[in-house]
């Protein structure tokens, strides 16, 4: 496994390069693979609501903050 740390293109190559057995064929002695890293997506939202429409000079309303990722990227844990 492998971890991608930069955007772009990426090429991973496997090289044999000690065997303890005769090798008829070396030309086949590595293989390459070639991928792109993409950016993350996502869809965020944010809502805020109140517990009450009004409320009285020293009286306490609660406020409810939602934070929603509609994707397609799951949100990664720690917030980064």
């Amino acid at each position: 496994m492998a971890t991608a740390g930069a955007l772009g293109p990426v090429e991973n190559t496997a090289v044999i390069s000690h065997s303890d057995q005769f090798d008829t064929n070396p030309t086949d002695n590595s293989s390459s693979a070639l991928i792109t890293v993409s950016p993350p997506e996502a869809s965020v939202s944010i809502t805020k609501t109140a517990s009450a429409p009004s409320v009285q000079i020293g009286g306490e309303i609660t406020y409810t903050i939602t934070a929603a990722n509609a994707g397609p990227t799951p949100p990664r844990r720690g917030g980064r």
